[in-house]
């Protein structure tokens, strides 16, 4: 937010990426859940984006090759931009950051529920926990073999994160995000 930052930042646009609607529900908790204090301190951000991009990961490339000083992402993103030899400094905020949750379903009467059930122990165990690890995200399941990403969950402040509410206020918080920020743009 500091004036030698103004259009130097990028990120996703909150109605087009699911990263950059984390963030936005993630700023609600780092303000104690005051919307009013988390859309004003988006509004102060605005004069940092130089461009919304449509994907959440877009801002790590586009800093990854210089077209743009600072990417607000996913960890796992911007730490594999890194391992790939992008000159690139990762910061977790130290007031609190969000996190994704990848989750995997089981659809009841679902066409075919013995191959189903299949891929659900397969992604549940421990060759495809060794896969997921190699996409750089800081596993939750004692099954997963540890990857060195250089961040680990006890060193940072999460917020509590409660993806049920989100989901709930996703339409009423983008509605308010393109009125007071998306549309001046």
């Amino acid at each position: 937010m500091k004036p030698e930052y103004e259009k130097k930042v990028r990120v996703a646009n909150p109605g087009t990426s699911g990263t950059a609607y984390n963030m936005i529900t993630t700023l609600i908790r780092v303000f104690d859940n005051d919307e009013d204090k988390a859309f004003d301190f988006l509004k102060k951000l605005d004069r940092s984006i130089d461009q919304y991009t449509r994907s959440g990961s877009a801002p790590g490339k586009n800093c990854a090759i210089g077209e743009i000083p600072v990417a607000i992402g996913y960890l796992h993103d911007m730490v594999k931009l890194k391992v790939e030899g992008a000159p690139i400094e990762i910061a977790v905020p130290s007031d609190g950051t969000g996190f994704e949750t990848a989750a995997l379903s089981l659809l009841k009467d679902g066409p075919d529920p013995v191959n189903a059930k299949k891929l659900y122990d397969w992604i549940l165990g421990q060759s495809a926990m060794d896969i997921i690890a190699t996409w750089y995200v800081i596993p939750l399941s004692d099954k997963a073999s540890p990857v060195e990403t250089g961040f680990s969950f006890s060193k940072m402040k999460l917020v509590n994160q409660d993806d049920v509410w989100d989901a709930a206020n996703k339409g009423r918080l983008l509605d308010r995000w393109n009125k007071e920020i998306g549309a001046s743009r």
